[in-house]
């Protein structure tokens, strides 16, 4: 593979890194919007169910069903190799309301 030594190929519980969290400033005027749920195939959906799994294990995500907000997961296929993807978020919708 090109660039491993640059890139992440798996993702693996690292130390905390000391960065400021990341805030998002919302127009005063702001709604709130949830995405509506997305059917995928089924390579697809076995790879969501598998790394939603794995970063809520290693504590980067949570469980909240109380959110306001939601926006779509989107897998998208790798170049040359069919089975694999990279989950990417779509944020259309909310970037309207920064």
């Amino acid at each position: 593979m090109k660039f491993e030594d640059v890139f992440r190929v798996d993702l693996q519980a690292d130390p905390v890194t000391d960065v400021e969290s990341f805030r998002i400033t919302l127009r005063p005027d702001a709604k709130p919007f949830r995405a509506r749920t997305h059917r995928y195939g089924s390579t697809q959906s076995m790879f969501v169910r598998k790394h939603v799994r794995q970063v809520k294990k290693m504590g980067f995500i949570r469980r909240n069903n109380m959110s306001l907000w939601a926006c779509v997961t989107v897998p998208v296929q790798k170049v040359a190799r069919p089975t694999e993807f990279l989950l990417t978020l779509v944020f259309v919708r909310m970037r309207e309301q920064f």
